[in-house]
């Protein structure tokens, strides 16, 4: 699968190389990081504030601050499929961790059939037993396109 933006590649390519090009310049702290956005939470940096008036919160990154703005309208684009649940969530994390009351359920099910949580959305066509078994690798193989076969996190 590919990377939707090339810093994206970039930034992964650096968990194989180990390159840190960004150096925290404050004095005697050396330290470095492959992201620049791990050097502003580093620094405590935060140069994009919430657009929205009144709202006074930073973020370190445009996207941070993107999603946070959803929490000014009654936008929740990441809804729950499971059959008979009606919720939204304005976060695609919010949306995961709710994921989780419904396979807790499915999992104490007394059917012992594989459990298809395709209707999700999030776990595509994998069943609840894939998903169950190798989250990290689900996620690895989702995200990673090198050669690293999802061993690289």
């Amino acid at each position: 699968m590919a990377f939707k933006a090339k810093y994206k590649l970039i930034n992964h390519i650096r968990v194989h190389t180990g390159e840190k090009p960004f150096s925290c310049t404050f004095p005697d702290c050396g330290k470095v990081f492959a992201r620049s956005e791990n050097l502003k939470i580093h620094t405590r940096e935060k140069p994009f504030q919430c657009e929205f008036p009144g709202c006074l919160r930073k973020f370190a990154n445009s996207s941070d601050r993107k999603k946070h703005s959803q929490v000014h309208t009654s936008a929740k684009p990441y809804d729950c499929k499971s059959h008979g649940c009606f919720k939204s969530y304005t976060h695609p994390s919010s949306l995961r961790k709710h994921m989780k009351i419904h396979l807790n359920a499915l999992k104490s099910s007394p059917t012992s059939e594989p459990i298809d949580l395709s209707f999700t959305g999030i776990l595509g066509k994998r069943s609840s037993q894939d998903y169950v078994a190798s989250r990290t690798n689900y996620v690895m193989e989702t995200y990673c396109m090198c050669e690293c076969l999802g061993q690289c996190s």
